[in-house]
């Protein structure tokens, strides 16, 4: 557990000169709060993202979070329970950015264009939020609670995506000699660790296109599981139509 500035530790911290008692949980106001209180969680939040980037993580306290947006010690107390909570509530608004792009809606019968839609989603949401995982890579050898946080979307998102190889599986678009959630897990892990990669080390020397990386990893997934065009011709019957 790590301790916060005055030494009080992480869930246990109680925030002083009156402020509210925070209880843990990330978005508990997020529905209620007012427009100025809205701006003020905002601040916190992009404050913490620009230190982190800065100083690092293990660096930044959260002194430093609040005198850097402006606040109180004990205003940063009302809004999160300790600092990595700040990151948790980075990587919820990020996921919630993944999925509305479409990410992780995936219907087997739309072949290829269908998958090549969804990965570049997923590319374009990851170059957007390259900063945060940049960050995220470092939290998460320094808080087993953001370690808990990110496998357990990771796990969610190699599932859903399993069920839709499942599907196609069913279907004939997809190959069905491989386990579905094997397929999943290898793909979705190829998928971020070469964004990473690219968008974060930029080890690869000039870095390619958003548009020219979905496109190579759309490639790659589509030829892994052999998938089919379309519901048109699934593989079966284009298979039967052939022996004719």
């Amino acid at each position: 557990m790590t301790r916060n500035d005055d030494g009080r530790k992480g869930n246990d911290a109680r925030p002083a000169d009156g402020a509210a008692e925070p209880r843990g949980e990330l978005n508990r106001y997020t529905a209620t709060l007012g427009p100025r209180a809205l701006k003020t969680r905002r601040r916190l939040i992009d404050s913490a993202t620009e230190l982190f980037r800065e100083k690092g993580y293990v660096a930044t306290t959260v002194s430093d979070i609040a005198r850097s947006a402006g606040v109180s010690l004990a205003t940063f107390y009302v809004y999160f329970a300790e600092r990595s909570d700040v990151v948790i509530a980075l990587l919820d608004e990020v996921v919630g950015d993944v999925m509305r792009q479409g990410v992780g809606k995936w219907d087997p019968r739309s072949g290829r264009a269908g998958l090549s839609r969804v990965v570049s989603s997923y590319v374009e949401s990851f170059a957007r939020h390259a900063e945060f995982f940049a960050i995220r890579e470092s939290v998460i050898h320094a808080e087993e609670r953001m370690l808990e946080q990110y496998v357990q979307y990771n796990r969610h998102f190699q599932e859903t995506f399993a069920r839709y190889l499942e599907e196609g599986v069913a279907l004939g678009l997809v190959r069905s000699d491989l386990d579905p959630y094997g397929m999943a897990r290898a793909m979705t892990l190829m998928m971020e660790r070469y964004c990473y990669d690219v968008f974060v080390l930029g080890s690869s020397g000039e870095a390619p296109s958003v548009t020219d990386t979905a496109h190579l990893l759309a490639t790659l997934w589509a030829d892994a599981i052999d998938l089919a065009e379309s519901t048109v011709r699934p593989r079966a019957a284009a298979a039967g139509q052939a022996l004719k």
